[in-house]
């Protein structure tokens, strides 16, 4: 009767602990509900366990059932899970634990149920034993960063409660991140098994960040809302079944009462393996496959063509209708790119076409047969479809075609089998009975139901007005339409199931055995091996096409110790207002612009260290080799990821050109100019893409056939795609832009459907470091912020709102995010803009200096703004908070007319650098009187003494003649836009004078 109370006490015990929040094992059946407060619940459970006291006599020790029990397998080192906790795997590691220290019954140590007894107990040494032994366990299985912070710890209970109220994720965000996932995860390419599977993670891993739990019981509330939790899981599973589960899903929504899940899936597993096995149609006659295009006036001479593989699933648009592509980057709803034509070419006449394939399963011949006129369809779409038909249907039976339903489709037949040209009758299957049946001989009236005829309206061609396409820019149009998003391996292991990247791989091992990069040895026993990685990405061609598959091997450099692996680091980098200079002059001047790079370029420079490398992953499997005991690479040259590698190469490369007799620039230590009898050469470096502008095409070949000799090459003919930059050239001028940049940011952010702003910041909104809520993940602030620093390079309209969101990532809150997605809205709407070089021969060096005064309102300091202009050419421009307040207007202004000042004096240098004939002097224009005043006036007094060293700078450059200043009124200040905020009519007066364009935009 003892034990039998004891354990009905327990029992009790255990189902009032159910409600804690740290059991996770009821939640996955329960709605989402409001969180709880954690610590209050922790400290209540252990308040309450505390105060019961412990009902384990001696007698019970060697009982199994006993949480004292400790079996001969039990030590301090087991690990009981496979994984190691790392702070970001808490949730699914905590699950782990609890099962298997309730397996080993020990989960009474952890969730408060056991509390220590008092030392004078009986049971305190064997209770102590148990304790240590958890605490031993969950050290075992968490990370050294973790291991010594919990270590201290007296109790298993208080390691758990610390890592529980450390890691445990259950915030907002991440609870929007998982609803959002499972929202619009789809089937697309997935099979049934991956996607159901994919799809219930995500649902587990939801009601893991819930933390409303109640007790076990079978009231009709409970099974009510377990009910409405698995019918929303339900509905979520079908809406992302891809088309060709229609039928079946319509059955199964239509069944009362409701299937449960599993038994859905298994419905849906059965109806796919009868599609695609039940339709084995006997081979003793012949099946045909054929297409029906029809083309009416209504739709304007464009084929619709309906095709469907039913074991070749490809994503569907839910705006277009169409297959191989979703929504977000669908062409009839964002606008064609310039210059896109269509993969079928328009016919020459309207009529119907009728193109049938006939295939036999038993047989690889084929034959292709044309019905009605030839002329309704050109060559290319008929070779186009018999290639298609070719590698899609030969192997495939009449049952593997489906058809889904699509606005894209409506005025097209699918014909599943004709007999001949001549008899206009059809084959048809019966599914049930496999009976086949041959039609009566009957002539199709394509102008009336069920065809559709004129009262249809034309497909809405561009969503967005201002996106459509402008007119012809040589190839630049066939380029922008080829560089979309590719999935690319992550590790060697997703890598090697592709052949492509297993010879990318193999070229980049080859490339560096050829170089003599490394030798293989064993590791010195006094010596530390660098790990390394693969890193893959798609080059392109000029036209956009795929040019090869690039696979690179990177050292991890970050784990070289400074002084022992490397002693100087630089990188390479070029001034971006210099890339935007060399364009600039290309335009005004005619030079033509190329493009190299450089093939493992890092691979050229040689190392002066002793620096050991792991062998590359699948380095035994691509080469053949048998490799000696603890084998790794001695580095020979620089290879990428070592932080040494940039200057390496750089020392080389500079080093060839001076050989070759071009001088350094002054202005930009990556510039390098050649003038010889009226050649002008000038060569860009950026790590290892270079950019070459030249007023001598010839010059131009006889450089690359030079730079041959000495490095591996690859000519990218002229300039289209630098930096993520997109060039564009006509004979009126060069146009720069980031549209590509730009689609990709609102892709990956969710903002491409949103609604566009007309202004980048709202100029009624004042900013605070302590407005707002703080949100839960500032990563995700600096990212977007990060990204949109970037843009910066052809976007200055966007410079003032992206240099004040910046001075917020250290701590931002909902009212500065808030601001970053207006921002990401007005690049919605602007997503072509960028900057225009007109082909004009003007080349006065203008300026224009701005500041608001105590703009900031937490530091009261004020910004600067300016912008630089070669003839009517943007070329500079910054936008940024002074270091120091000002007591005045005067001095705000002041300090802004000397900080252009000096971008003017470089300017000026980078043009004489260029051979580029500038004249001075360079006229800075501001809209403060007094601030002109102190400029030209050499006299100190009161007002100048805060600002002496500015004074300096400026009155030094207008005694020299270099500088002249003027004064221009403030609707006329084109720096007004980088100092603050502005109302939608004067911000888009201000950047039209800018010269900032969108050459996507349609003709006015």
């Amino acid at each position: 009767m003892a034990k039998q109370g004891r354990k009905t006490r327990n029992r009790n015990e255990s189902s009032e602990t159910e409600a804690s929040p740290m059991n996770t094992r009821s939640r996955s059946s329960i709605p989402a509900a409001n969180d709880v407060a954690l610590d209050q619940n922790l400290r209540s459970v252990a308040n309450r366990a505390r105060s019961e006291s412990i009902s384990v006599g001696m007698e019970s020790f060697d009982n199994t059932h006993s949480p004292f029990f400790l079996h001969s397998a039990d030590h301090p080192g087991l690990s009981i899970v496979t994984h190691t906790l790392d702070g970001s795997n808490y949730n699914n590691w905590s699950i782990a634990m609890r099962m298997s220290l309730d397996a080993k019954n020990k989960l009474s140590f952890v969730d408060g149920s056991l509390p220590r007894p008092d030392v004078d107990s009986s049971s305190f040494k064997i209770w102590s034993r148990c304790n240590s032994m958890v605490k031993a366990w969950i050290l075992n299985v968490v990370n050294q960063q973790i291991y010594d912070s919990i270590l201290y710890y007296e109790d298993a209970v208080e390691m758990w409660n610390d890592l529980y109220l450390r890691f445990r994720v259950s915030n907002l965000p991440r609870k929007y991140q998982l609803e959002q996932s499972i929202t619009t995860l789809r089937q697309g390419t997935l099979d049934l098994a991956t996607y159901y599977t994919k799809k219930k993670t995500l649902w587990e891993q939801l009601a893991n960040t819930r933390s409303l739990t109640v007790k076990r019981c079978d009231c009709d509330h409970v099974k009510e809302l377990m009910e409405e939790a698995e019918t929303s899981r339900i509905i979520q599973f079908l809406m992302g079944l891809n088309d060709s589960f229609a039928n079946i899903r319509g059955q199964i929504l239509n069944m009362k009462p409701r299937p449960g899940l599993t038994e859905i899936y298994n419905m849906l597993d059965q109806d796919e393996s009868q599609r695609l096995v039940g339709g084995s149609v006997p081979s003793t006659f012949t099946n045909h496959a054929a297409f029906q295009v029809q083309t009416t006036s209504t739709l304007e001479g464009q084929n619709q063509i309906l095709l469907a593989h039913g074991s070749y699933q490809k994503p569907r648009c839910s705006y277009c209708h169409k297959l191989g592509h979703l929504a977000d980057k669908c062409y009839k709803k964002h606008g064609y790119p310039p210059g896109y034509e269509s993969k079928w070419k328009k016919p020459q006449t309207i009529g119907t076409a009728n193109l049938a394939m006939q295939f036999s399963p038993s047989k690889e011949q084929s034959a292709v047969q044309v019905d009605q006129s030839k002329d309704d369809m050109s060559n290319d779409q008929i070779q186009a479809m018999i290639s298609y038909l070719s590698t899609k249907l030969h192997s495939s039976t009449v049952e593997s075609i489906h058809v889904p339903p699509s606005a894209s489709t409506s005025n097209s037949v699918p014909v599943i089998s004709q007999i001949s040209a001549s008899y206009k009758g059809y084959k048809l299957l019966d599914m049930e009975t496999r009976a086949v049946t041959v039609s009566r001989h009957v002539i199709f009236h394509e102008d009336i139901f069920p065809f559709v005829t004129s009262n249809i309206l034309d497909a809405t061609k561009n969503f967005f007005p201002h996106l459509q396409s402008p007119a012809d820019l040589d190839p630049f149009h066939a380029f922008l339409n080829a560089i979309t998003n590719n999935i690319l391996p992550q590790k060697y292991s997703d890598a090697k199931e592709f052949q492509v990247w297993c010879d990318a791989m193999r070229d980049e091992i080859g490339a560096m055995t050829r170089t003599n990069t490394w030798n293989i040895c064993s590791l010195p026993s006094n010596k530390k091996a660098i790990g390394c990685k693969w890193v893959f990405t798609i080059k392109y061609n000029a036209d956009g096409s795929i040019e090869r598959y690039k696979a690179r091997l990177v050292a991890k450099g970050y784990t070289q110790e400074e002084g022992l692996d490397y002693e100087e680091t630089f990188s390479p980098v070029a001034k971006l207002a210099s890339v935007r200079m060399l364009l600039l002059l290309a335009a005004k001047m005619r030079w033509s612009v190329s493009q190299l790079d450089i093939s493992n370029a890092f691979l050229n420079g040689d190392l002066d260290e002793e620096i050991y490398m792991k062998i590359p992953p699948g380095y035994a499997d691509l080469q053949g080799e048998t490799l000696p005991p603890h084998a790794v690479c001695r580095l020979q040259k620089s290879i990428y990821g070592l932080k040494q590698a940039s200057r390496q190469w750089f020392l080389k490369f500079k080093n060839t050109l001076r050989g070759l007799g071009f001088d350094k620039s002054h202005a930009d230590h990556t510039l390098f100019t050649k003038l010889v009898n009226g050649v002008f050469l000038g060569v860009l470096v950026y790590v290892d893409d270079i950019m070459i502008v030249c007023n001598n095409d010839a010059a131009v070949e006889e450089f690359k056939e030079q730079l041959k000799s000495y490095f591996k090459l690859r000519d990218l003919g002229p300039a289209k795609y630098f930096l993520g930059i997109e060039i564009a050239r006509s004979s009126t001028g060069i146009s720069i832009c980031q549209r590509k940049y730009i689609l990709e940011l609102l892709s990956t952010t969710g903002f491409l459907g949103s609604k566009p702003s007309s202004i980048p910041m709202d100029p009624s909104v004042k900013f605070f470091k302590t407005g707002g809520k703080a949100i839960p993940n500032p990563e995700v602030y600096r990212k977007l912020v990060g990204k949109l620093m970037y843009l910066q390079i052809t976007r200055p309209d966007i410079s003032y709102a992206v240099n004040t969101l910046c001075q917020f990532s250290s701590a931002p809150t909902d009212v500065h995010l808030n601001a970053v997605h207006k921002v990401l809205r007005y690049l919605k709407g602007t997503v072509g803009q960028g900057l225009f070089y007109p082909a004009d021969e003007k080349f006065d060096l203008r300026g224009f200096s701005d500041s608001d005064w105590a703009t900031c309102s937490d530091t009261r300091r004020s910004v600067t703004g300016y912008c630089m202009f070669i003839g009517d050419s943007l070329v500079s421009w910054k936008s940024k908070k002074q270091q120091t307040a000002s007591s005045s207007t005067a001095e705000a202004e002041y300090r802004a007319m000397a900080l252009a000042t000096k971008e003017l004096i470089w300017l000026s240098r980078l043009l004489v650098d260029l051979r580029v004939p500038f004249t001075p002097p360079a006229y800075l224009y501001c809209d403060n009187q007094a601030a002109l005043h102190i400029a030209n006036n050499a006299v100190f007094h009161e007002r100048t003494k805060h600002v002496e060293l500015d004074c300096h700078i400026t009155r030094d450059q207008i005694e020299l003649g270099f500088l002249k200043t003027m004064f221009v009124r403030t609707d006329n200040q084109l720096a007004d836009p980088l100092t603050k905020a502005l109302y939608p009519a004067p911000f888009r007066e201000m950047i039209v004078k800018m010269g900032i364009s969108n050459i996507f935009a349609p003709p006015s």
